[in-house]
């Protein structure tokens, strides 16, 4: 007789944990939402098939593109290949991104060029000459590796859009989703026009129909093992047994079930699901440090064929509401209407935005995109806008000693119990970096793995790094 896996949240990780399993186990995947996929999903609007964002599929492992390919291996036509172009907007022009030092130099005037070098320059000099200091926060890492100019231009207003005061986060974010690792490495990949796809990716897959597309194709599989997907199911209790859980409360509306599991395995957030546990005070005191940003994708539909000439493009300055662009059509312009297209903004949901009504965001992205000539004010059809609450973990200074906490004292008392994913790990990845955390706790689980090789599973997973 199968052991029983229950996974909490039909994100990308939970169903490709549940794809993972689903031979081995019986799985039962409890989600709270109507739909499958999480942020990766999509939805259909007036003809056009939207995404919650731009989700590329970009696998760095070979592995996962694989595992990807295999979804597809009956009709591969249906993942697309597509060439990548990513674009920055900075000081009034486009740039290719990841910046070339061709455009640094050309593109700028010449004093702003030379100032960015020179200040780069002087930085090693620094560097070189003084005492080692230990990079704790984002700006001190980024300041060492690309100088204060840069820093300034590229990355500052940036993350005080996305998650807050620089001085006040973690080096780790930097380190994450800044995949080039210094100015050097930029302006020798430039000169010598090499391409590193651990820095950079050159092309990227899109299912054909939609992103969904992925998570549907997924969920068949845990289906055809006789795996079960309850929607629109909460969690209400959980009883717990010396250190293992033994039965689990689930309530799907129309009625209530009990599940007793051998395994219990949450991609939630971890505020959602370990309060449901008796918490000593220390445990309680550090899930409520670790903090989240929202987000509002704000959908702006143009009669227009075509609208940009980049499939994402950044704005880090704070003149902007948005911080990136993308235009879906791009992706794929077999789910989209022939004669319109659709800009998707997204904005994080700081202070300033948190309150302000969808049709104020609607008109200050519209303004902006009239500002860059991306759109003219008798192309636009409509706006609409969707809000997803914590979607970008904040990576506070102190933000790993207070994961420290909560993991050692699950790992400690409940034996049977594993979290995972972007939210259950409090880790900032991709879509394949949550296939390849999924597919290695799943072999985890299936051979019985220690805590202590758990532990380094999480380590390694600390080692993604983000590549647009």
């Amino acid at each position: 007789m199968k052991k029983t896996a229950v996974i909490l949240g039909a994100g990308i990780t939970g169903l490709t944990l549940g794809w993972k399993l689903s031979k081995d186990y019986k799985v039962i995947i409890i989600e709270r939402g109507k739909d499958i996929g999480g942020t990766c999903s999509s939805f259909c609007y007036k003809g056009f098939t939207l995404d919650y964002g731009p989700h590329k599929l970009y696998p760095q492992k070979k592995e996962i593109e694989q595992e990807i390919k295999s979804l597809y291996e009956k009709d591969p036509q249906k993942l697309l290949e597509i060439k990548k172009e990513s674009t920055i907007f900075l000081k009034e022009n486009f740039f290719k991104y990841p910046l070339q030092i061709k455009e640094i130099l050309t593109k700028f005037n010449i004093f702003l060029g030379l100032k960015l070098m020179s200040n780069y320059g002087l930085n090693m000099v620094k560097q070189a000459t003084s005492s080692k200091k230990k990079e704790e926060s984002y700006d001190d890492f980024l300041i060492s590796k690309f100088g204060k100019s840069m820093y300034e231009l590229v990355f500052k207003e940036n993350a005080e859009k996305i998650w807050g005061n620089p001085k006040d986060l973690s080096s780790d974010l930097a380190k994450t989703r800044v995949a080039s690792p210094n100015l050097i490495k930029v302006i020798l990949d430039s000169i010598t026009n090499k391409k590193d796809p651990s820095l950079n990716a050159e092309t990227f897959f899109y299912p054909q129909e939609s992103i969904r597309d992925l998570s549907e194709r997924i969920s068949q599989k845990i289906k055809k093992n006789n795996g079960e997907i309850i929607l629109e199911s909460k969690l209400e209790a959980v009883k717990v047994k010396g250190k293992r859980i033994t039965h689990l409360i689930v309530n799907s509306g129309r009625r209530k079930i009990e599940i007793k599991p051998d395994v219990f395995i949450s991609t939630a957030n971890l505020k959602d699901v370990l309060p449901f546990f008796d918490l000593p005070n220390r445990v309680l005191e550090s899930l409520n440090k670790l903090k989240f940003r929202g987000l509002a994708l704000a959908y702006i539909l143009v009669n227009k064929e075509k609208a940009m000439n980049s499939n994402w493009a950044f704005f880090p300055e704070k003149r902007f509401i948005f911080q990136r662009l993308s235009e879906q059509k791009s992706f794929s312009a077999f789910n989209q209407p022939k004669d319109k297209t659709a800009i998707i903004a997204e904005i994080s949901i700081r202070p300033e935005i948190e309150f302000m009504e969808d049709a104020e965001i609607i008109e200050k992205v519209k303004a902006d995109l009239i500002k860059l000539d991306i759109l003219k004010e008798e192309n636009f059809v409509e706006g609409l806008v969707l809000r997803k609450k914590e979607v970008y973990p904040i990576y506070s200074l102190d933000y790993k000693e207070q994961l420290k906490i909560i993991l050692d004292w699950a790992d400690e008392n409940l034996l049977n119990f594993v979290t995972c994913g972007r939210n259950g790990l409090f880790n900032y990845n991709n879509m394949d970096h949550c296939m390849d955390m999924a597919t290695k706790i799943a072999e985890h689980l299936k051979t019985n793995g220690t805590i202590e090789e758990m532990r380094k599973l999480r380590k390694y997973f600390e080692s993604y790094k983000i590549v647009d």
